[in-house]
């Protein structure tokens, strides 16, 4: 958690036009406020709406098996799901994420291209919050744009930045 950005007292808003700059980049934000749908769990001025949501994670493939080094032995994570095979985790912010790999609360994403195109896959568009939004499709052009808008969510240095705001 101490790799997320830490938003500074006071400040309410974060200005992403201070970090999107490239084209690709902007065709991200397009597409996270847009038909990505990625806002609408990740909404608010600082990309969380503090809901919780089962997302399929739990029933991702590398969650189908013990993870490696268990000792003593463990069962896998998919199998501690809270009810009738299912997990509901709360919306985290996505600011400082390029910081703060591997991705998802059991670490199951090694990158945020990875995180991202879990929200095109059958685990997520069968789970709770597939259903919420109706699922979401996304061409691979547009998985790699929102990656690349992510990623640029991140702040370096003393975090005080023009990017943040108190509005």
């Amino acid at each position: 958690m101490q790799s997320t950005t830490l938003v500074p007292n006071g400040v309410t808003q974060f200005d992403f036009r201070s970090v999107v700059r490239t084209e690709t980049q902007q065709r991200g934000e397009a597409v996270f406020f847009g038909n990505g749908k990625c806002s609408f769990c990740h909404d608010g001025p600082l990309l969380t709406g503090n809901g919780s949501f089962d997302t399929g994670v739990t029933r991702r493939t590398v969650n189908a098996a013990a993870p490696p080094g268990c000792d003593p032995s463990c069962m896998p994570l998919g199998e501690r799901e809270d009810r009738n095979g299912h997990r509901a985790f709360n919306v985290p912010t996505l600011l400082g994420l390029a910081n703060s790999a591997p991705y998802f609360h059991d670490n199951s994403a090694a990158s945020i291209r990875e995180a991202v195109a879990h929200y095109m896959s059958p685990e997520f568009n069968g789970s709770d919050g597939g259903s919420f939004v109706l699922g979401i499709q996304m061409t691979e052009t547009e998985i790699d744009d929102v990656a690349a808008f992510l990623a640029a969510l991140t702040l370096c240095g003393d975090r005080r930045g023009h990017a943040w705001r108190a509005v």
